[in-house]
């Protein structure tokens, strides 16, 4: 009997100790989490916090751009200074490329240009212009965006936002494969927020649950870092242009080879029905969350009379992995104009229709290599003229002010 008491004595002592260690497991487990979670609060980034980098492009391949270009992002993931206690007005910046600016100096891109216009006619404490563009990103972006970085920054006064341009885009590389988003499916949804924020909350209700802590990002992180045996530098994960800009040239290349040139456009009204649908949401996020929005239409150099030297400067408007691949069929730049309208004219429509601010910027530019390095991409001169255009539109309108 005693060498069966003894026995049950170890099996109980030995079955405590199991369930002390897996307690304390858990409990530092839980411990970890918590802390990383703190440290890491549920915020959305459109770019990694911190990342800073320097373009050198060609003033060859990029007319009206000069000299070294500081790509330099934010704690809060937005290109632009940091965020003051001294800012008495807080506008935000939505768009793709064209807002993102990639290729120009950090003092020369648009919207910190409208930030020193605003702050020289102010009197107070500054104006913070936060620019949240990324290029790729277009209204189906853009509503993930307005949706989760309203709530996140609730001090943001105003959104400005330069869109169509990639919403037409899509439509056209897509071709007879496009599919308008109500049609698309939870895995193409889940790529669009991944695509929308680089950097999201560890624990979204999108992810698997293992996947949803903080414990599985930060081994994720010393995996890529240390283990991975390639791994691709910090900043050319995110970008598929190069530091010098030498994939323009490739990309024009490809235009002037195209297999065809074509002037009949596809049918756009799935796509602008679907763009329209997206404005309006747009509209109600902001108006939901009280923030003020103004929007640009999308100006560009595409025109029946552009000479041969501008023409040479283009490379947008193929069907299919264009970018990729030579031979790719090309829209005409008639037909590209034509598109840009439609998109310009749905945008316009809708700001009528619920009267909401909208500048009309392809109709106040010149369509040439005063404004534009390539179809639609602001150089230097370019982002002055925008600036100079919305800086006084705020200010007469009286949208500069809280």
């Amino acid at each position: 009997m005693s060498g069966f008491r003894k026995t049950t004595v170890k099996s109980d002592r030995k079955l405590y100790s199991g369930l002390l260690l897996i307690t304390s497991c858990l409990v530092g487990l839980l411990i970890a989490e918590v802390t990383l979670r703190l440290i890491h609060p549920d915020f959305y980034y459109v770019w990694p916090p911190n990342l800073e980098a320097v373009f050198t492009p060609s003033p060859t391949l990029m007319p009206g751009i000069r000299g070294e270009s500081r790509f330099i992002i934010n704690e809060s993931g937005f290109r632009g200074r940091s965020f003051s206690e001294d800012d008495r007005y807080r506008i935000l910046t939505i768009g793709g490329s064209t807002t993102e600016c990639l290729y120009l100096d950090q003092s020369e891109t648009w919207p910190q240009l409208v930030e020193e216009l605003l702050n020289e006619e102010s009197e107070g404490s500054p104006v913070w212009v936060g620019n949240a563009g990324r290029a790729g990103h277009n209204t189906r972006h853009h509503i993930l965006q307005i949706e989760k970085l309203l709530d996140q920054y609730p001090s943001i006064d105003l959104v400005i936002l330069l869109i169509g341009i990639n919403d037409m885009h899509m439509r056209l590389t897509r071709d007879a494969d496009f599919r308008p988003l109500s049609e698309e499916g939870p895995e193409d949804r889940q790529m669009l927020r991944k695509r929308a924020f680089l950097v999201q909350p560890g624990w979204d209700a999108n992810y698997p649950i293992h996947k949803r802590t903080e414990i599985y990002r930060a081994l994720r992180k010393v995996k890529e870092r240390f283990l991975e045996r390639n791994p691709r530098k910090e900043w050319e994960q995110y970008l598929i242009q190069d530091r010098t800009g030498s994939v323009y040239a490739k990309w024009r290349s490809h235009r002037q080879s195209a297999a065809r040139i074509l002037d009949t456009l596809p049918d756009f009204s799935a796509a602008l029905n679907e763009y329209t649908d997206n404005i309006r949401t747009i509209m109600d996020l902001a108006e939901k969350r009280n923030t003020p929005i103004v929007f640009m239409t999308q100006p560009s150099m595409w025109r029946s009379d552009l000479p041969q030297e501008l023409a040479d400067l283009l490379w947008i408007g193929g069907i299919g992995p264009y970018q990729q691949e030579s031979g790719k069929d090309y829209y005409s730049i008639d037909a590209l104009a034509d598109a840009m309208e439609m998109y310009n004219s749905a945008l316009l429509q809708v700001c009528r229709e619920r009267t909401i601010h909208c500048v009309d910027l392809a109709a106040l530019l010149p369509k040439d290599d005063t404004v534009f390095y390539d179809d639609v991409h602001f150089n230097e001169s370019g982002a002055r003229k925008t600036a100079n255009i919305l800086a006084q539109y705020l200010n007469e309108t009286g949208l500069s002010e809280p």
